[in-house]
């Protein structure tokens, strides 16, 4: 669970500075491990994620694991290398 955890705060990260960059107000991750996504989410209830500004919401998201949702079979192997 670690692994999808800190995927999630990166893919947050960037997407928090992308969407800065170019105006857009929520950012949505999306994961397939459930423990990790409450987690994320209750981080994000109590303000603790550095980098989130006011101005840019975050939507987290569970996906089925493997659904064909683009980049989720390359974000796996990325997470198990971890």
């Amino acid at each position: 669970m670690e692994a999808e955890r800190e995927a999630l705060l990166l893919g947050i990260a960037a997407g928090s500075q992308i969407a800065r960059r170019t105006g857009r107000k929520v950012v949505t991750v999306c994961g397939d491990c459930i423990p990790a996504l409450q987690d994320v989410a209750r981080l994000i209830h109590e303000g603790r994620l550095k980098g989130v500004s006011a101005k840019v919401k975050v939507r987290v998201e569970w996906v089925k694991g493997h659904s064909g949702v683009k980049g989720n079979v390359a974000a796996h192997r990325l997470a198990r290398k971890g």
